[in-house]
Parts: C-alpha cells; structure tokens; sequence
C-alpha cells in the first residue's frame, strides 16, 4: 500500500498523455479506459506502468463516407510519468466516390519530422536518448499519388536510434518513432532498453584497421571460385512476373573464409563464440593405438576431431559415463549420466 501511494492517479496518467501536444490526439478519442499493471523484472524489482487505451466511441455508419473511427494506445511510467510507448492510427485520405486518394499538403519535411520526434525524447527519456545514436529513417507510408510528378507523396517518417555506450554502438537496445507529415505529431513512438545490462570499458582498444589487419592474417583469406546465384526477372507481356528465372555461375574471387570472425579488440586474437581465445582444433593423436586396421574407427573418429586429450587412448579399460558424454557430443549425440565413476560403465 505505501509503495502504491507513490504512483501517479489514473486521470493524471491519461491527462499526461492527453494533454502532450507532441502526440497525435484525435478530437474524436472520448472513451478513455486505464489499467495499471506491475512488471516484474529480471534483478528482482518491479515498476508500474498505466496502460491507457483510448477510443472513438461513434457507431460507424457503413452507408456514409465517414467511417474512420479513431483509436490510440499508451503506456505510462506510474512512478515517473513519462511516457513509455504509444500508437494512433491515422486517418484515410481515400475518397471513395473518386476512388482515389485526396492530395493534401505535407506540411513538415523528414528533416523537421526528426526535430519534433527528438525534442520529444529529450523531454521523456533524456539519458536514454543521449546514449543512443541514429541508424535508420525512411518514409513510412505513401498518402497520396502525384500524377504530375508521376511519383508517390509519403505523408509520415519513420525513425530509430540504437543504444550507445562510450560512442560504441549496442543494436539490442534501441528507441524508435513515427512523425506525420500533415500535422506534425507523433503517431508511433517506444523502446526497447535493458537498464541492467552491465557494459564492457573500450579503453585500450586496437583501431579498426589494425583489427582488419589481424583478422586478414588468419588463415581463410585466400582466392577462391564460388557459386553465384543471379536471380532473373521479366514481366514479359502478361506484367505478372511470369519470367522469373534463376541462373547460375562461376566467379572468381577474394574471400574471407575466417571462421569464427570475432577478433580481440584488446588483443587481436582469433576469438571463440564464448569469447575465449581460439585454438583451431587438431586430430587427435595416441600413442597406445598405433594399428590403423585394427583401430580403424579410432582414426577416423580422431581426424574429425572427435576423441580424448592426454594422448592415450586406453583401449583396453570400460569408458566411463562421463567419458561416453564427451564422446557423443564431438558427434551430435545424446546425453548420459555424467556420474564420472570407474563403476558407472
């Protein structure tokens, strides 16, 4: 209950999203509902959100042209009062009787679309949008056709900003946003941030050139033929891509073949999926088995690196469990007991 006490009402919730004149608000949205829900998160805290969904609670009359019926959704921090996410849909400019879309004017160019998108981020969310950096904007959806200019008009932007950390970018965490062009407001906007995540320090780090150049040195980079698919499309007479076809051909080229790809950017060594330095794997060897007819399936076994370290293969003495484990999973297979005993056999 005290915890409780601290968290904004719901008709602060809904003013907050409703009275924010960055947002797409249409005059219509009358049936306001709200519900507050606790999230758990992953270190064992918990935060409130206010979900708030609004509606036009008109009837839609299908015997008219006016059958757009506005709705919108958003989330809002019960503690802090910023606002989490939200969504509007926008309406047509489809003129039914012309069947055609109405030209209207686009008032705000992309570059202005991305001022009015971040200057409400920095009131919302300040430190996550100073920690994040621009990787993609495109225009979102097509309002009308220009027959004079014989090219579509795009009526709304789209943008997303990556998460950053000392300048370096962390694509698993990102902000995004959608600006009209029409009104200017905001119709889509969210994120995707993990406030635990605990980074690793770039200080001392090798320049990217110098880390091309240890990467190269590996062995892979090397000139090679490979398959390259060309893929053939041709509308012909019937304009329904009924002449698509795929060929194929043989090309020379240089190509990395450095598997795994990370390097070090301390170091610039040759690194693991673990992130531990890589050790390219050898045939195993033993000096107990020396029969290459005999212990045929040894051999084979061990020039696919799959066997046992120590340089002994004890062909004589009951595998183990643990030892049966280890073996089958060089190959793919199933998983024993790992009770490592000499009884278990």
């Amino acid at each position: 209950i005290q915890e409780l006490n601290n968290l904004i009402s719901k008709d602060k919730a809904i003013e907050i999203v409703t009275s924010n004149k960055s947002l797409y608000i249409d005059k219509n949205l009358k049936s306001i509902t709200a519900s507050l829900s606790k999230i758990e998160k992953t270190d064992g805290s918990a935060s409130y959100v206010w979900y708030i969904n609004m509606r036009d609670p008109r009837k839609v009359d299908y015997t008219t042209d006016d059958t757009f019926r506005a709705y919108a959704y958003a989330a809002v921090d019960a503690k802090s009062g910023n606002i989490i996410s939200f969504y509007a849909n926008l309406p047509s400019y489809y003129n039914p009787e012309e069947r055609k879309l109405d030209s209207v004017k686009v008032k705000y160019s992309k570059d202005e679309a991305r001022e009015i998108l971040e200057s409400f981020l920095k009131k919302q969310i300040s430190s996550k949008f100073k920690n994040s950096i621009l990787v993609y904007s495109y225009d979102d959806y097509i309002i009308y056709y220009d027959v004079n200019k014989n090219k579509p008009v795009y009526g709304g932007y789209s943008f997303t900003y990556n998460r950053t950390n000392e300048g370096i970018e962390y694509p698993y965490n990102s902000i995004y946003g959608s600006v009209d062009g029409v009104t200017g407001k905001i119709y889509n906007y969210g994120y995707n941030w993990n406030d635990n995540v605990v980074f690793e320090s770039a200080k001392g780090v090798i320049s990217a050139e110098k880390a091309m150049d240890y990467y190269l040195a590996n062995k892979g980079f090397d000139l090679k033929y490979e398959i390259n698919t060309i893929n053939k499309y041709d509308d012909g007479d019937t304009g329904y891509g009924s002449g698509y076809s795929v060929d194929y051909e043989i090309r020379l080229v240089y190509r990395p073949d450095v598997y795994p790809q990370y390097i070090s950017p301390f170091t610039g060594e040759q690194l693991d999926y673990d992130g531990t330095v890589y050790k390219e794997k050898q045939p195993y060897t033993y000096s107990d088995i020396t029969d290459p007819v005999l212990y045929r399936d040894i051999f084979l076994l061990a020039d696919m690196g799959v066997g046992f370290e120590g340089g002994m293969f004890l062909p004589d003495k009951a595998i183990t469990a643990g030892e049966l484990n280890k073996l089958l999973s060089g190959i793919g297979y199933g998983y024993f007991n790992e009770d490592d005993t000499a009884n278990n056999k």
